[in-house]
């Protein structure tokens, strides 16, 4: 059963699994690698102006440095690895090598790798290896979309948890862009007032550089900066939401020694 939370509490998801330093080029031709380089590195600058810490999902085949231009900003920012259906549809012995990587490029950036994307629910063989690795959030891109503030991230396993689903906030054209970052201001504000978890999901992808999304992302960052000064919204990586709740229904227990025993 989920804790009962005393404040609003905010996951940020960033999703880079389509930005071009962080997958293969060839995915990707010259003009979309410059436009989404410039805008990571635009989306940084604003989180780390509010001091709000976000979980950047990346591509599994990552190098590290650009990981190293995320893990070194003032935030807190953390990265999770996305995995993609060729590695968790194949052999087992390929998703337990894929973390094994992804989890060295993370200690030699001086980072634990504890949040991870699936596209579909894992295997009870695939938790398992999550847990013996040391995970202890998995997002499901189910594709769907639903009102982040109404659903709390919960337990799927012993040490292992799950984020509900996410309210998009993207930088498409008018009008679609308004009502979306509309919706997102309200999860927010929802979260507050009704002590709920809200998680929120970008894709910079959708933010060209005059896009619309910029201006309404720092006021969003503002309306969060502000609830939170006051004491009535809590905002964290997802990993660290996760460690604090599972060290409240287990008393004097840590998280970490929580997954080690699993």
């Amino acid at each position: 059963m989920a804790s009962r939370i005393h404040t609003g509490k905010i996951a940020w998801s960033i999703d880079l699994s389509a930005d071009s330093d962080y997958t293969p080029e060839s995915r990707l031709h010259v003009g979309q690698r410059l436009e989404q380089s410039a805008n990571t590195r635009r989306l940084l600058d604003l989180f780390d102006q509010y001091q709000i810490p976000a979980t950047w999902f990346v591509d599994e085949a990552a190098s590290e440095t650009p990981l190293s231009n995320i893990t070194s900003r003032t935030a807190g920012h953390e990265v999770a690895v996305s995995f993609g259906q060729r590695v968790v549809n194949g052999p087992k012995r390929q998703l337990a090598t894929a973390l094994c990587r992804s989890t060295f490029a993370m200690q030699k950036l001086q980072h634990s790798l504890r949040a991870v994307q699936f596209p579909s629910p894992p295997s009870n063989e695939q938790y398992e290896l999550l847990l013996k690795n040391g995970i202890s959030v998995v997002r499901i891109c189910s594709g769907s979309v639903g009102r982040g503030a109404d659903a709390n991230i919960r337990p799927i396993r012993h040490g292992l948890w799950t984020l509900p689903s996410p309210v998009a906030v993207t930088g498409g054209h008018w009008p679609g862009s308004i009502r979306a970052w509309w919706l997102a201001t309200a999860a927010v504000l929802s979260a507050a007032e009704e002590r709920r978890h809200c998680h929120l999901a970008l894709d910079p992808a959708t933010l060209s550089p005059r896009s619309l999304g910029w201006p309404l992302l720092a006021k969003l960052l503002r309306v969060q900066s502000g609830l939170r000064r006051e004491g009535r919204l809590e905002i964290a990586t997802v990993s660290a939401l996760v460690e604090r709740l599972m060290s409240k229904q287990h008393s004097g227990v840590g998280a970490r020694s929580i997954l080690r025993a699993a």
